[in-house]
């Protein structure tokens, strides 16, 4: 006898349809979010010139995607793992710990996704390999490898090699590294507070972070962004104030980029106030963090 589906059997399957279509994270309809964002992004197989340890890059193929990618990776810190599992890209990101990469200087998620564990980028026809500890970031000719250019990780590469994107004016120079950072002794572990201004030639972000150096436990974190604002580095830029934001909670981390592109800024003021409560203690402390330029 031929079977037919139960009234209460297709009402399930309506509602599991309903879940899936109303999901906000990254569905069945959109996964793959490098293709359905027109990324032109590929993964490179390395070369001896450059690379120590043969692990490929990603390989953006022009300006434009690259800033687009940075635009898409800043809308949420969850498409940070989709990004990397579509291109199956092992990134510093995943390779490194993130004690590793403070050490390293690369204090940005972001930052940290597009880079493979050597520091290595492809932007159109220019390979990029970043120190930030030695303040240097070098360009290779994909054309002529033996070609290279030196940058320090202040000056705005992308306008110097690709001029006809922006108008170039005077680089700022900051004291490096450039942020402030706040450690809280507590007695469930340490929490770790900070401000920074990430920069990495082709790459600049305002940060905001505090995190649990240790697991999930009862401590609650927060932080709020009191004041802020930048000026873009380029000609007839305007200033850009953002209101005041905040979070905090019982996880791990909590963070806030208000700036993250492949410009850099010719000031900013960036204030945020930093809180835990040590509920074994029934204790609270806070901290204001300040960098400016």
């Amino acid at each position: 006898m031929k079977k037919t589906l139960q009234p209460k059997f297709i009402l399930f399957l309506l509602s599991i349809f309903l879940i899936l279509s109303c999901n906000d994270d990254i569905t069945v309809q959109d996964k793959g979010i490098v293709n359905t964002n027109n990324l032109n992004v590929s993964l490179h197989n390395s070369n001896d010139t450059i690379s120590q340890t043969n692990a490929p890059w990603l390989d953006f193929y022009s300006i434009a995607d690259y800033e687009n990618a940075i635009n898409l990776l800043n809308q949420n810190e969850r498409y940070l793992s989709d990004f990397e599992n579509d291109l199956q890209f092992n990134s510093m990101r995943i390779a490194l710990t993130e004690d590793d990469r403070e050490e390293i200087g690369i204090e940005d998620d972001i930052l940290a996704a597009l880079l493979n564990p050597e520091g290595i980028i492809q932007i159109g026809r220019y390979i990029f390999k970043i120190d930030i500890n030695d303040s240097l970031v070098v360009a290779f000719d994909e054309l002529n490898l033996k070609d290279t250019l030196h940058f320090s990780i202040d000056d705005n590469a992308i306008d110097i090699l690709y001029p006809a994107t922006s108008v170039i004016i005077q680089q700022q120079r900051y004291t490096n590294p450039y942020k402030t950072e706040k450690i809280f002794r507590t007695s469930d572990g340490t929490v770790q507070c900070k401000v920074v201004y990430q920069r990495a030639a082709i790459y600049f972000s305002l940060l905001t972070k505090i995190c649990k150096l240790h697991n999930n436990g009862p401590i609650y974190i927060h932080f709020c962004m009191m004041q802020g604002s930048y000026t873009k580095n380029r000609n007839n830029a305007t200033t850009i104030r953002f209101n005041s934001y905040g979070d905090g909670g019982y996880k791990k981390s909590y963070s806030f980029r208000p700036y993250s592109a492949m410009v850099g800024l010719k000031q900013f003021f960036l204030s945020t106030d930093f809180y835990y409560t040590d509920n074994n203690n029934l204790t609270s402390e806070g901290v204001r963090l300040t960098i400016q330029k």
